[in-house]
């Protein structure tokens, strides 16, 4: 299960060392980091506790008072996770049962904290399926213009129970369009999630040239949360402006323990083209038949001519 909590951390870096809006004068005087961003998953289980931590540091060079807070876990319009917003639901009741050993804690430049946490599951009526949770850690700093300005990070959590678990995967759709006008080369899917578990999308993106020979290679992972339709964009961000590719795009649905519910494999020939040379051709092509039917006439016209 490290592989879901991996993914998890990269998919939320930007929320372990973003910071809401600031000056750059507050910024250079107020920072704060966190390791790691998240939890490994964890296999929940009727009346267990699970312990964890993570460091936060002052980094900054002016002390900072710290605030912590257990809060709901989700994912917004763009598929960014976020701790605000997130609407009650069997899927974040582990926020319930979420203890902190400290919530509030000041820190010197240079210092370090362990902010510990831990989850007692209720014995009973524990929900199946998938479930979040995150610790916001809020700090604030009057900053050299003496104007307050406040901060935020997260921590997150992934639990699941697999006793109840309701998986319901769709690839809705993967797709390679053989005609590009602009780099980089892309290919694109869709999935839904209707249960009440997550499951990964594994993506296996191949570029060779017309030769076989390879150019590009990329595998990622990325998660689709209960309940959310995840679109997702696979790119060869070196592609020329021009070119003619051989294109092997696979897209694999895999359950939280590995295995397989659906997937596709597209085959293609794909054209990397600018829009201006590919209107260009229109034209030359669309003048040649033009000027091709017009000699056709032509020579008709004066072959009946010479009948009189």
């Amino acid at each position: 299960m490290k592989r879901f909590g991996l993914l998890a951390g990269l998919a939320g870096v930007l929320s372990v060392v973003g910071v809401l809006g600031l000056s750059g004068q507050a910024w250079a005087e107020a920072k704060m980091t966190m390791s790691p961003g998240s939890s490994d998953a964890i296999v929940l289980e009727p009346g267990m506790v699970q312990r964890g931590s993570f460091m936060i540091y002052n980094t900054g060079d002016e002390k900072i008072d710290v605030t912590v807070t257990p809060t709901a876990l989700c994912v917004n319009s763009t598929y960014n996770y976020t701790f605000d917003g997130c609407e009650a639901s069997s899927g974040t009741k582990i926020k319930d049962w979420m203890t902190l050993a400290v919530d509030n804690t000041s820190l010197n430049p240079g210092d370090e904290t362990e902010v510990e946490y831990t989850i007692s599951v209720p014995t009973t009526d524990l929900p199946g399926g998938s479930q979040y949770a995150g610790v916001t850690v809020q700090f604030q700093s009057m900053g050299g213009s003496n104007l307050e300005a406040k901060y935020t990070l997260g921590y997150k959590i992934f639990a699941y129970n697999p006793i109840g678990a309701e998986l319901k995967a769709e690839l809705l759709s993967a797709k390679v369009d053989s005609l590009q006008f602009k780099r980089p080369l892309s290919a694109r899917m869709t999935a839904k999630n209707e249960g009440n578990i997550d499951f990964f999308t594994k993506i296996n993106m191949t570029v060779a040239t017309m030769g076989d020979k390879e150019v590009h290679k990329s595998e990622i992972n990325y998660v689709v949360m209960p309940g959310t339709t995840r679109e997702l964009s696979t790119i060869w961000d070196g592609a020329p402006h021009l070119g003619l590719f051989k294109v092997k795009y696979e897209v694999v649905l895999e359950s939280v323990d590995g295995k397989v519910i659906d997937s596709k494999v597209i085959e293609k020939t794909v054209l990397l083209m600018p829009l201006f040379m590919f209107v260009v051709i229109l034209v030359v092509i669309a003048a040649l038949i033009l000027f091709a039917i017009l000699r056709v006439r032509k020579a008709a016209e004066l072959k009946n001519a010479r009948r009189y």
